[in-house]
Formats: structure tokens, sequence, C-alpha cells
């Protein structure tokens, strides 16, 4: 799956969806993730579920501690077996 940000002049070009999108902060009034200071930010607005997903990024953050977030994060990978590489190993019912 691939993101699409803006540059200039409404032109598009593809962004890689593999980094680590957890990591980003996005205005989600204006459907922006905020970049650093060497990279422009990127128009979210076409990708709706990431606005969403700050939403409650945000909302997680006012009940718990990153800390307990990190933590629970963590117990969920552990816990959640790896998805297959291939489908071809995931079994037909």
């Amino acid at each position: 799956m691939q993101q699409h940000r803006q540059v200039e002049a409404g032109k598009k070009q593809p962004v890689n969806s593999k980094s680590s999108i957890a990591h980003f902060k996005v205005c989600t009034r204006h459907g922006t993730r905020l970049s650093g200071t060497d990279q422009p930010n990127l128009d979210v607005t076409p990708c709706p579920e990431i606005i969403t997903a700050q939403h409650r990024a945000n909302r997680l953050l006012r009940r718990y501690t990153p800390q307990q977030l990190v933590l629970a994060h963590e117990v969920a990978v552990a816990a959640i077996p790896p998805w297959p590489a291939s489908r071809a190993v995931i079994p037909h019912r």
C-alpha cells in the first residue's frame, strides 16, 4: 500500500507506508502529518483512517501513561502470532 503526499501544485508522489507511522504526529484539524524540520508536512486527508488513528492515540494518551501504552503494545505483540510471509501458508477453510 502506498500513500501519496502533495508536492508542488497538486502533483502527488508515492510515500513508503512501511515506515512506522505510529511515531508521527498528525494535525487532525488540518489533516497533515507534522514532519521534522528537514522534511515537508504530508497531506493525509486522502487517508481518513490516519486521522482517526491519531484521535484514538490522543485519547489513549489522556487515559494512560506512555509507559503503560508501550508495555501494552509489547504484550500484544508477544501474544499475537506474526502474519504469514506468504499467502500459501494460510490454511483454507
